[in-house]
């Protein structure tokens, strides 16, 4: 069955990290692979996007009639230019939608996204929020002591925790 273990960062190795939780300290080991969600807003998420990350995001029309991204969801599959698959259509002909494609630009506040319908520009606001999904290899070295995170994983026949992702935050929110 799936379990999590939620504390603060005591100390990071290559091999996962040590957490001080309330029942004391737990080592979570982590491979190199091993997906780690990272929550942004406003200008941290717009700093924690790159081009050619592959992502999903909820757009919708603002009153002046912008295209304005609400919610960014950047990598699967372990990690950041993962496959995301799926999604809705590639266009805003509505007010509303969720678009998949490539981050073509980044550029003054706004993002271009290349879609399989064309491309869409998008403002970013204050209020854009980013899930970015990388690997413990990729982000081990900005991970600081300190830091809140919930291990997600089972364990094994000998009782051994294995971990299936690890998110920043207690809960599901917040960067590192």
């Amino acid at each position: 069955s799936i379990e999590t273990i939620s504390g603060t960062v005591e100390s990071i190795t290559d091999q996962g990290i040590m957490l001080t939780t309330d029942a004391g300290p737990v080592e979570v080991p982590m491979s190199a692979d091993t997906p780690v969600q990272q929550s942004f807003t406003g200008d941290d998420a717009a700093a924690a996007l790159s081009v050619g990350d592959q992502v999903r995001a909820v757009m919708n029309r603002d009153p002046e009639g912008n295209v304005v991204a609400q919610n960014i969801i950047a990598g699967g599959g372990g990690g950041r230019r993962g496959s995301l698959g799926g999604g809705g259509r590639g266009s805003m002909e509505d007010n509303f939608n969720i678009l998949t494609g490539t981050i073509a630009a980044l550029v003054d506040g706004s993002l271009l996204l290349d879609t399989a319908d064309g491309s869409v520009e998008a403002l970013l606001t204050d209020e854009t929020s980013a899930t970015v999904t990388s690997t413990f290899a990729e982000v081990s070295d900005d991970l600081a002591t300190g830091t809140e995170v919930t291990a997600v994983g089972r364990r094994d026949d000998n009782g051994a925790f294995e971990t299936i992702t690890l998110r920043e935050g207690s809960g599901s929110g917040g960067g590192f």
